[in-house]
């Protein structure tokens, strides 16, 4: 898969060497709904570019995004990413991105929908990550087995504000 793969609107868009990931994930869905220009990283630079972890949506409510963060069942996640990509918006995920002896590593991953196509995409590396319903529960339920005793998966939805 190649960078066309993704929206338009997150080409170019990158995870910033000293940004956290989740703020990496929220100037993306910042930029998918236009409050953000797709080459501008505004959040990532800013003060608060380091700081916040998921489930700290103070950045998204600062747009008027109204955020809920909920832990689901892989097969519950993926009724919800499935709703939530219909309706035009982008959930993130908390998932487990590798381990090795001494370290346990994380990343916040973004779903869209594209091309009829269901993502989850790598917003540190700009690409998808695994695509369609089958591949994407692969991927969340590898985040339940690398995690005994999970109490499901971390996902945030959100609401935009309404029409003025």
């Amino acid at each position: 898969m190649n960078e066309t793969d993704i929206p338009e609107r997150l080409i170019g868009h990158r995870q910033l060497p000293d940004a956290s990931s989740a703020v990496s994930a929220y100037e993306a869905v910042a930029k998918l709904h236009g409050f953000i220009l797709p080459d501008e990283f505004p959040l990532q630079l800013g003060p608060a570019g380091r700081k916040p972890g998921f489930g700290d949506s103070s950045l998204l409510g600062s747009f008027g995004l109204q955020t809920r963060d909920d832990r689901f069942s892989p097969i519950q996640a993926i009724d919800v990413i499935v709703r939530e990509t219909k309706e035009g918006r982008y959930p993130l995920a908390y998932l487990f991105s590798n381990s090795t002896d001494w370290e346990r590593s994380w990343h916040v991953g973004l779903f869209a929908r594209h091309r009829s196509s269901l993502l989850l995409i790598n917003l540190a590396e700009g690409k998808v990550e695994v695509s369609g319903r089958a591949a994407i529960r692969k991927r969340l339920i590898r985040t339940i087995l690398a995690t005994p005793g999970r109490k499901g998966i971390h996902i945030m939805t959100y609401r935009l504000p309404a029409a003025v």
